[in-house]
C-alpha cells in the first residue's frame, strides 16, 4: 500500500436554497429521505473528523502522512459545509428540525469527549473503508437514485466521488498513528452500532418534524432496517408475500447486485483489507474529466444517455422501462423501438439502426455479438461491424460520457 494518495483539494459552491424540497427525489422518495439522512449525519461526521484529525496533526511528524492528513481534513471540512447547507435549506422549511442537527452535534462532541484519539480515528478508517463499496454501487445506480433535483444530485454525487478519491486516507492515518489494524476491528461493533444510534436519531427527529405527506416514506425507510426489508423484497418466494406499502429503495436493483454490494462491506473491515485496492467506477474518471473541462460540477446531472443520440437534451431520460421523460422515448420516438438490452460502450453509445434510412435494424440469427446478423429495415442485409457508432453533438461533455464528435456511420 502507498503511503500516501493522490487526493486533490477543489473549491465547490452549491447553490442550494429554500426552493429545494424536503422531498426533492419524488420518484424515488426512500432514496430523498436517505439523502436527507446522510446530510444531516455528514455535517457531525465530518465535523468529527475534522476534530480528530486535527489531534492526528499535532503528533504526526512524517511529513508525507502529515499533507496526507491536511488534504483529507481540507475536504471533508468543505464536505460538512456543503451539507450544512443543504441542511440549513431544510431547516428554514421545517424549523424543528433544527433540533434534530443539534443533537447529532451534540452526540459526536459527547463521542469525541469520551473516547481516546485512537478509538476515533478507529472509528473513522471503519466507515471510510465502506464507502468505496458503497458509493460505487451509488454511482453505478444513480438514474435510480438521484434523479430528482439536479442541486441536490450534484452535491451528492461530488461527494462520492471525493469519497472514493480519499478512500485510503483515512487507513492511511490509522496505520501512521495507531499501528494496529486489528485494534480497529476489535472496536468496529461498537462504531456501526453508534452509526445505527445516529440513523435512528435522525429519522425519529424528521418523523416529528416532518408531515409524512412531505416525506413519502416512513421514516425508518432510511435506518439500518432498510437492509432486512431490501432482503425481504429481493427473496425469490418470500417477496411475494413480503409488501412493504411503499417503494423500496433499491427496488430496480438484482438481487446478485445488492449481494455483491454486502459483500464488498464485510469485506471492506477485513484487517488485510486496503481501501486504495478498490476499483474505482468509471464514472469517476468522467466527473473528473468534466470538472479538469471548467464545467459546472454545481449543476452535473447525472442521467443516462438516450439509446439512439447519446445525450438527451432535458437531461431527463431514465433507464427503466415506462418512466422514461426524454422525448425521445414518447410516442413517435426512436427510444420505444429499441431494445433496452443495448448498452452504452464507453465513451459513445452504439446505436443499431440502418445507415440508408435510419430505422432500427432487427438481428436476424444467434450466436456471439460479433457474429449477430442484423436486417436492415431498408431489405439490406448486414454485420454488426455496420452498426452506426452515434456520438453526442448537441451536449459536448456531458455527464454521461466524456467524447464528443459527429454521427458516424459505416458498411
Amino acid at each position: 500500500m502507498a503511503l500516501v494518495s493522490d487526493v486533490t483539494f477543489r473549491k465547490m459552491r452549491f447553490d442550494i436554497d429554500e426552493s429545494v424540497p424536503f422531498q426533492w427525489n419524488a420518484a424515488n422518495p426512500a432514496s430523498g429521505l436517505m439523502s436527507n439522512v446522510i446530510s444531516f449525519f455528514a455535517v457531525g461526521f465530518e465535523r468529527y473528523i475534522v476534530l480528530a484529525a486535527k489531534d492526528a496533526l499535532r503528533i504526526i511528524e512524517d511529513a508525507d502522512l502529515r499533507a496526507e492528513a491536511e488534504v483529507f481534513l481540507a475536504q471533508e471540512a468543505q464536505h460538512s459545509a456543503a451539507h450544512r447547507k443543504h441542511v440549513n435549506a431544510l431547516i428554514a422549511q421545517y424549523p424543528a428540525l433544527g433540533t434534530t442537527l443539534d443533537r447529532v452535534i451534540a452526540a459526536y462532541e459527547d463521542l469525541y469527549a469520551a473516547k481516546p484519539l485512537k478509538s476515533h480515528l478507529a472509528y473513522i478508517a471503519s466507515l471510510e473503508a465502506t464507502f468505496p463499496p458503497l458509493f460505487t454501487f451509488m454511482i453505478e445506480k444513480r438514474d435510480l437514485l438521484y434523479h430528482g433535483d439536479c442541486r441536490v444530485a450534484s452535491l451528492f454525487l461530488w461527494h462520492y466521488i471525493e469519497e472514493i478519491e480519499h478512500r485510503s486516507s483515512a487507513d492511511i492515518i490509522f496505520d501512521g498513528v495507531v499501528h494496529s489494524r486489528w485494534y480497529r476491528l476489535r472496536t468496529l461493533v461498537t462504531s456501526m452500532t453508534h452509526v445505527g444510534q445516529i440513523a435512528r436519531l435522525i429519522t425519529e427527529g424528521i418523523g416529528a418534524a416532518v408531515p409524512a405527506d412531505d416525506i413519502g416514506v416512513p421514516p425508518d425507510a432510511a435506518t439500518m432496517d432498510m437492509w432486512r426489508t431490501e432482503l425481504l423484497a429481493h427473496l425469490p418466494v418470500v417477496s411475494r408475500f413480503f409488501h412493504t406499502g411503499y417503494p423500496t429503495l433499491f427496488r430496480d436493483v438484482s438481487g446478485r447486485r445488492l449481494v455483491k454490494l454486502v459483500a464488498g462491506l464485510v469485506r471492506s473491515q477485513l484487517p488485510t483489507h486496503h481501501p486504495a485496492d478498490v476499483e474505482v467506477p468509471g464514472w469517476f474518471h468522467t466527473w473528473m474529466a468534466s470538472h479538469a473541462a471548467g464545467e459546472d460540477m454545481a449543476h452535473y446531472c447525472a442521467r443516462s444517455p438516450c439509446v439512439r443520440c447519446g445525450s438527451c437534451r432535458c437531461r431527463t431520460a431514465r433507464p427503466s422501462r415506462g418512466s422514461r421523460s426524454c422525448a425521445c422515448w414518447g410516442p413517435g420516438g426512436w427510444g420505444r423501438y429499441i431494445s433496452p438490452n443495448i448498452r452504452g460502450c464507453h465513451a459513445r453509445t452504439r446505436s443499431n439502426c440502418c445507415p440508408r434510412n435510419g430505422r432500427p435494424m432487427r438481428s436476424t440469427g444467434t450466436g456471439s455479438v460479433g457474429k449477430l446478423i442484423w436486417r436492415r429495415s431498408c431489405g439490406v442485409r448486414t454485420s454488426w461491424a455496420c452498426t452506426i457508432g452515434v456520438r453526442p453533438t448537441a451536449n459536448s461533455g456531458s455527464p454521461w460520457t466524456s467524447s464528443t464528435g459527429s454521427t458516424q456511420g459505416g458498411s
